[in-house]
């Protein structure tokens, strides 16, 4: 190979590294955005992780994520002590996708809730969903690979236990990402593993359907609704915001 071509060579990989190595600008990746986290991300103080260029409105200031990874005033090269965490404290970061969701299912019927395996109860699935006059019910979306949906399904399952008047839980599972795993029967069994450990004795409907999850508005879990005889009340989206909303209906202090 002559030293040219071993030259050129060499600046096109050189250059595709870089290329491969670019974080994806303006995303968070985690909570209720992707699932991505380069080792560049910024955290929130609600355990939320950004890639470099994505904002976050407090107080009416905008915070930027840069390379560092920290926080900086949007548009602000540089600061003096620029912060590692960014302190939301109690600030609901979802509340506008919270209000569009709501929105979305107030807009007409519910879906029909479809489902492989129903646990944990006696009546028909399209029961399910139908809540009596008077009564709450607390519909959890969940996966068994989403890490912050476990603390929330044991809050979920604590509430249930207690059974406080007027309130009922119920949980849909999306049992295995067929994109990513292959179906069997092993899905099922690690559902029931799960349910087991964090003690969920209320009714779960167990599915495989990416589309069913989509048409219920639950494609970043864990996702959590307030239904009543006349529809969604609620919409509580990631694990902090979910468990918050349990917190509120046992009138008892979130963890």
């Amino acid at each position: 190979m002559s030293r040219k071509l071993a030259a050129f060579v060499v600046a096109i990989v050189g250059s595709a590294g870089l290329h491969a190595a670019e974080p994806v600008r303006g995303e968070q990746t985690t909570g209720t955005g992707p699932k991505r986290e380069p080792a560049d991300a910024c955290q929130d103080s609600q355990g939320n992780s950004y890639s470099p260029g994505a904002e976050v409105e407090i107080g009416g200031k905008n915070m930027e994520c840069v390379v560092g990874p920290h926080w900086v005033p949007a548009g602000s090269s540089s600061v003096n002590v620029p912060p590692d965490v960014l302190e939301v404290g109690d600030a609901n970061l979802v509340a506008a996708s919270e209000a569009d969701t709501l929105a979305a299912f107030r807009s007409g019927p519910l879906p029909t809730l479809r489902r492989d395996a129903v646990l944990n109860a006696a009546q028909a699935p399209e029961d399910l969903t139908r809540v009596p006059v008077g009564e709450k019910r607390l519909v959890m979306f969940w996966t068994p690979t989403c890490g912050p949906c476990k603390p929330l399904l044991a809050d979920l399952a604590a509430l249930a236990a207690r059974h406080v008047d007027g309130v009922s839980a119920l949980s849909v599972v999306q049992s295995v990402d067929s994109e990513l795993e292959a179906p069997g029967e092993w899905a099922l069994l690690r559902v029931k593993q799960l349910m087991s450990k964090y003690k969920v004795g209320f009714p779960t409907c167990v599915h495989s359907s990416q589309e069913q999850m989509r048409r219920w508005h639950a494609g970043g879990v864990p996702v959590m609704l307030v239904l009543s005889s006349a529809g969604v009340e609620r919409v509580a989206l990631g694990g902090r915001n979910g468990q918050r909303l349990v917190a509120e209906l046992t009138n008892s202090p979130a963890r």
